[in-house]
């Protein structure tokens, strides 16, 4: 009992600092909220009051991390219009939202799956916008720096120029060979420096091929 009543005093001199000085407007209004009800209820009742304004006091703290988190994104500025947003897990719930419901939008299992990925560091994900407009999200594999998904809107590829798709693998410092989008474009981390175009288109067995010159070999 001891205990329990040195934990609400705890959180009642917690409220007295905050009922005038917190930034979050919602914070003051229930502090100043449970420092009235202290004289008109019991004791049980002030700990779940007490309860109850800590847990609006941690998702104040939260919120605040986000924001700061949303402050320090950076922005990579891209050819034609073509902006990368780094996402928080708060901008990367959004950004599958504004996609048409992509799974990392969800606090599913497989959500969640990538909200953890984010959080401990193993990937980025990349909002791709063209003139502000959101038409893509990139998931890039930190360790090997490649990247290891892009969608766009309800999950279709985004539709790409080659030399934009380079554009963003070089602005991400990452190599695309494993996903189809930048592979369809052409778009290989081995000819970021090499030659920009195909040199010549060649049909094996009724399949198109890309032929490349590099380093004076032809490669397919």
């Amino acid at each position: 009992m001891a205990k329990k009543a040195r934990t609400a005093i705890r959180q009642l001199i917690r409220a007295v600092g905050h009922a005038d000085n917190h930034d979050d407007g919602n914070v003051r209004r229930e502090a100043r909220e449970l420092l009235r009800s202290v004289q008109h209820v019991d004791f049980e009742e002030i700990q779940v009051l007490t309860s109850r304004f800590v847990g609006i006091l941690n998702k104040a703290g939260h919120r605040r991390e986000e924001r700061k988190r949303q402050e320090k994104a950076r922005r990579l500025a891209v050819a034609d219009g073509y902006r990368l947003i780094e996402l928080t897990v708060e901008t990367l719930r959004s950004t599958g939202g504004e996609l048409g419901g992509l799974c990392v939008a969800h606090n599913n299992w497989e959500g969640r799956g990538y909200h953890r990925a984010l959080k401990d560091g193993s990937s980025e994900f990349w909002r791709l916008e063209k003139h502000g407009r959101v038409i893509g999200l990139i998931e890039l594999d930190v360790e090997s720096r490649k990247v290891a998904d892009i969608r766009g809107k309800h999950n279709d590829a985004p539709k790409l120029e080659r030399r934009v798709a380079l554009a963003l693998l070089q602005a991400l410092d990452a190599t695309g060979d494993d996903v189809e989008t930048f592979a369809q474009a052409g778009a290989f981390r081995v000819f970021l420096d090499g030659t920009p175009q195909p040199d010549a288109e060649a049909v094996h067995a009724a399949v198109p091929h890309r032929v490349f010159a590099l380093l004076g070999t032809q490669t397919r």
